[in-house]
């Protein structure tokens, strides 16, 4: 086999090989993204409760009487409000109503879109809320609750709600939170939120350090 011959089959492989990566870069993509979707987001938010000087507490789990223990992805507590966010991730598009008890999940990963149906997420976190509001006496007026999904799901699809719950794109949580820390309300006295951060670290079964942007 002469040089050119070779330098014709080695670039045809590489050919392959790169249309065959080109091919599975979806494919792989999601699967990271859902598998770490949790640690990604975490590292988001903690950036951006370092440059608002806001207390973070990742992985919460809290048990309570009768083995219904609450988990939450991660607390946020801004300012003003404490924000309950529920990591999900999406590969297609949400369809439904905040009061409904399902949603319709339309899976774009097929030719053909699948569609199933899905607890309303808004709903399971709001019984968690309601929960922890239990355990730590702390006013569920206090709580906003975010589902927090990855940039590519379509949720345009889903209205407003007019409670304090709200579904984003991660892209939007920055905004989303320096807006809301903005609305005219009173903001937490600093010992009773320091209190109420360290009373639901020392709950928390994860047994992780809660995160502290940085001292007051």
């Amino acid at each position: 086999m002469t040089q050119l011959q070779l330098i014709i089959v080695f670039s045809l492989i590489a050919l392959i090989m790169i249309s065959g990566l080109f091919l599975l870069y979806p494919s792989l993509k999601w699967r990271y993204v859902k598998t770490r979707l949790n640690t990604i987001f975490n590292r988001v938010l903690f950036k951006v409760a370092t440059y608002e000087d806001h207390f973070l507490i990742p992985d919460v789990h809290v048990k309570l009487p009768g083995n219904k223990d609450v988990v939450i992805d991660h607390l946020y507590f801004g300012d003003k409000y404490i924000y309950a966010i529920k990591d999900l991730y999406f590969h297609g598009g949400l369809l439904g109503k905040p009061q409904d008890q399902e949603w319709q999940y339309y899976d774009f990963r097929h030719r053909d879109a699948t569609y199933r149906f899905i607890a309303n997420p808004f709903l399971v976190q709001k019984q968690r809320i309601e929960k922890l509001s239990l355990v730590t006496g702390l006013d569920q007026s206090l709580f906003v609750s975010i589902i927090l999904v990855n940039n590519d799901a379509m949720i345009h699809r889903i209205p407003e709600s007019d409670k304090q719950e709200f579904i984003l794109n991660i892209r939007h949580i920055e905004k989303f939170i320096q807006a809301f820390e903005k609305r005219d309300v009173p903001p937490f006295e600093l010992d009773k939120i320091s209190k109420a951060v360290l009373d639901i670290h020392a709950m928390n079964l994860e047994n992780k350090p809660s995160k502290k942007a940085k001292k007051r």
